[in-house]
């Protein structure tokens, strides 16, 4: 904290010579939340390296409880189950674990509505897509305490495409990380399906996230700034629903009038979005702590569909 507290008050120094007394507070909260972010990815990494040496470790243990015991007997065996993490090259050198894939239904086979949801178990307890939080080491923990869906973080579908390095960074999984859906950022069609299909082998579903309020949304166009644009958000899904081989789904936000939501949550579903995740929050309305969702309009988006189906593609977070 020294050092932390050091270069903040540096910062603040050179803030008030420089640009005035009125700027100061955003500067350094701006700083605050660099190193926040900073932090939280050194400790997702650190996770991610403990989780590997658990997994060798135990494959070391396993190997050489196997060779010292006795063979098993029908009546009782018990075997340990230690999954192998899978992470996208970072070159053409590293190995590549294949534990973690498997075949695509592909897009004439791939199941849509309430039958996708019920081949994953029907799940009722979903771990949310959460940038530096909900990555592999935190979605095994959940697991181990009931959670039966896995969000990884969101993915910005450009620099996954772009980036060996970003793509090893963010993403990674196990056979165990089942059910599983991948969320993406994008507000390209040709760049968000080149992404989907390399990491639908790894997965259960892409989820598109439509929810996102922040100023780097913003300034990137993605997020809840396609609320503005709907051919996009349709052409993004409609794309994906036709030509990706796992099914696709959404996170979108709520309008601060019913009658604008329920025609945005129609359009997502009728674009082709299998499942419809409603964040009752308007997109100006970013901190959960002073704004309370609002059930009266997540309520009327899963009532109003004309038909079963339509009800059973929407659920909440």
């Amino acid at each position: 904290m020294p050092r932390v507290g050091a270069r903040v008050s540096q910062r603040l120094t050179h803030t008030i010579a420089d640009r005035g007394i009125s700027r100061v507070f955003h500067c350094v909260s701006d700083r605050l939340r660099e190193l926040g972010v900073a932090r939280r990815r050194e400790l997702a990494a650190a996770a991610a390296t403990a989780h590997e040496s658990m997994s060798s470790a135990a494959h070391a243990r396993d190997a050489a409880d196997a060779a010292d015991a006795d063979p098993p007997t029908s009546s009782s065996t018990h075997t340990r189950v230690v999954h192998r993490v899978f992470k996208f090259p970072a070159s053409d050198d590293d190995e590549i674990v294949r534990d973690a894939y498997r075949e695509p239904p592909g897009v004439a086979r791939k199941l849509k509505g309430f039958a996708f949801f019920e081949s994953m178990g029907s799940p009722k307890y979903h771990v949310a897509p959460m940038v530096d939080q909900s990555e592999l080491a935190f979605r095994e923990l959940c697991r181990r305490h009931g959670a039966t869906l896995g969000y990884t973080p969101m993915i910005h579908a450009r620099l996954f495409m772009e980036s060996a390095k970003y793509r090893r960074e963010i993403f990674s999984t196990t056979a165990g990380d089942r059910p599983l859906l991948a969320q993406f950022c994008a507000n390209d069609p040709d760049v968000l399906i080149e992404a989907a299909k390399m990491i639908a082998p790894y997965c259960d579903g892409v989820d598109i996230n439509f929810g996102c309020p922040q100023r780097i949304a913003k300034r990137g166009n993605y997020g809840a700034y396609l609320m503005d644009d709907w051919p996009t958000v349709e052409a993004l899904i409609k794309r994906l629903d036709e030509e990706l081989p796992v099914p696709v789904t959404a996170k979108i936000r709520v309008f601060d009038d019913l009658e604008t939501t329920l025609k945005y949550a129609k359009m997502v579903e009728a674009a082709g979005a299998q499942l419809v995740a409603v964040h009752g929050r308007t997109r100006e309305q970013k901190r959960c702590s002073e704004y309370r969702a609002n059930w009266y309009v997540n309520a009327h988006a899963f009532f109003s569909g004309e038909t079963q189906a339509a009800k059973q593609r929407i659920m909440f977070r």
